[in-house]
């Protein structure tokens, strides 16, 4: 909702009560257009995916798609993206260090523990284009952990 730009400090509302004036929504910021095509969606939710694996809060996923937040959190819940910058934040604007690093160590463990069973299985069946991809993206995964680490070590000293 746009406002006028000369706002009083504050308004009596109709119950007679004395509100806040709103203020103005900031002119900076983009109009929210979205595309509605099956292609806009998709790539709307290959963002969210995106977002989610980078650690951002569904607020903040809301706020860079231009959506609202309940829609975000509902879009997220029916398309089973789980968003670990949420289990940071839980109930705060603002993400809690504490719960953060230990929800992230937590999910690292679960990974690493999925993992340790792979001499088990033969991977010579599976598509060479598919294991370059995913060797790819495990080496990603390793040199963004290394830095994170290499950041929390700063703090121990």
């Amino acid at each position: 909702m746009v406002t006028s730009d000369h706002l009083p400090d504050r308004v009596t509302g109709k119950d007679g009560k004395s509100y806040p004036a709103r203020r103005p929504v900031p002119q900076d910021s983009p109009p929210a257009t979205l595309e509605k095509s099956r292609a806009g969606v998709t790539r709307r939710l290959e963002h969210m995916r995106e977002m989610a694996a980078k650690g951002y809060s569904s607020r903040q996923m809301a706020t860079e798609l231009g959506i609202g937040v309940e829609t975000c959190y509902r879009t997220m819940r029916q398309e089973g993206i789980r968003v670990l910058g949420d289990d940071s934040v839980k109930g705060t604007r603002r993400i809690d260090p504490a719960r953060y690093i230990e929800n992230t160590t937590n999910c690292a463990d679960a990974e690493a523990a999925a993992y340790q069973y792979t001499e088990s299985i033969d991977f010579g069946s599976v598509d060479r284009e598919l294991l370059i991809t995913c060797i790819g993206a495990l080496r990603n995964e390793r040199r963004v952990l290394g830095k994170a680490i290499r950041r929390l070590e700063s703090f121990v000293g």
